[in-house]
């Protein structure tokens, strides 16, 4: 374990492991490229110029891919102060709200759901009922701005 990983208390580290976790959507170990551009993208990110050059130093091996000791190295080197940390993590919610809502409605769907997870990569019926039936907790059959922050919430 590197300095950086002993010095993080393990409340941080399971929050980073999670954070990983979630992009790294074909549970290799290693976030891709194309999976690092899709959180970049969810993050407003979008000019392909800083996305591939925030991926080049996330890339610290050259392989493509990152590993969780990188993503920990870089995540400690970024922490921001609490409320920058806090103003991302919402700019990144609201972002990832709108990427779903494609109707711009302030709701996303089953289909809505659906079509961007797809997108992201193969996903079942099961799969998007289950995410659906976790985030509706209203039973509305879609899922509005506060439901998508309470489950954002418990994935970080």
């Amino acid at each position: 374990m590197a300095t950086n990983e002993r010095k993080l208390s393990e409340e941080k580290m399971a929050e980073l492991q999670g954070v990983f976790s979630s992009m790294d959507k074909n549970r290799n170990g290693v976030l891709s490229m194309a999976e690092l551009e899709n959180v970049f993208n969810l993050m407003g990110i979008t000019d392909n110029k800083t996305v591939k050059a925030i991926i080049a130093q996330w890339d610290q091996a050259g392989n493509g891919n990152v590993s969780f000791q990188d993503f920990v190295k870089i995540m400690v080197t970024n922490d921001l102060d609490t409320e920058s940390r806090e103003e991302r993590d919402k700019k990144f919610i609201r972002n990832a709200f709108s990427a779903f809502d494609t109707d711009n409605d302030g709701f996303i769907t089953r289909e809505e759901l659906e079509h961007v997870l797809k997108q992201m990569g193969q996903v079942t019926q099961a799969e998007v009922d289950t995410l659906l039936d976790e985030a509706d907790t209203n039973k509305d059959s879609k899922i509005d701005i506060q439901e998508f922050v309470q489950v954002m919430s418990k994935k970080q």
